[in-house]
């Protein structure tokens, strides 16, 4: 019975998930909305129209406030709903991506839509390239730990010789693979690195 319990909660989150994100972005078009209200309307009637003056600040902040929830609760919905056929490692890599790509996105946006125009399509694309390079080594990382998890060329638990470091693998995180050396010290390997050596499986020790 216990277990039919926490089964159904657990199928249970991903609609909580989607549904918390349904609420962000109800939230989002009424707060903009409002947003837009106060600075055309309130503001001017009551003489702070010194606020006009920092309009373009105060929608940077409500906008990169909101994307952060919206990009974080979709986030997490793809989560769980990836838990349901997949372990938590494998999950949260996904997870982790959509919210680097998520964050990238949406500051490429901003910056776009504070000039408009043909300068804001000049300045979206400018800073586009420069989180694209920023972010690349992040991304490919990533990538190759989602990869690894996948289709599991090493696995948790394992006993491996990776280049000319020989370990058991303790986790593989977003960004590395750790492996616990038979000395104690912990090693992180980039995983494009890791997906670049040679891997030798070893024979577990008696």
């Amino acid at each position: 019975m216990e277990k039919s319990t926490h089964e159904n909660k657990e199928l249970r989150k991903p609609g909580m998930a989607f549904l918390r994100f349904m609420i962000y972005v109800i939230a989002f078009v009424v707060l903009q909305a409002l947003l837009d209200f106060v600075m055309r309307e309130i503001v001017p009637k009551v003489g702070l129209k010194v606020l006009l003056n920092y309009e373009a600040y105060i929608r940077i902040t409500f906008w990169i406030i909101i994307g952060y929830l919206l990009v974080n609760s979709f986030a997490k919905f793809v989560y769980w709903s990836f838990r349901q056929r997949y372990e938590h490692p494998e999950a949260s890599m996904i997870e982790s991506l959509i919210k680097i790509l998520g964050m990238g996105s949406i500051l490429v946006g901003v910056s776009g839509a504070i000039s408009g125009g043909a300068i804001g399509i000049a300045l979206g694309g400018f800073m586009g390239m420069v989180i694209g390079f920023a972010s690349q080594q992040v991304l490919s990382q990533a990538l190759a730990g989602l990869f690894i998890l996948l289709a599991k060329p090493i696995k948790i638990g394992e006993r491996v010789t990776i280049g000319n470091v020989k370990g058991v693998i303790e986790n593989i995180t977003t960004l590395y693979t750790h492996i616990r050396q038979d000395d104690g010290s912990l090693v992180l390997i980039p995983n494009n690195s890791v997906l670049g050596q040679k891997i030798v499986k070893l024979e577990e020790r008696a």
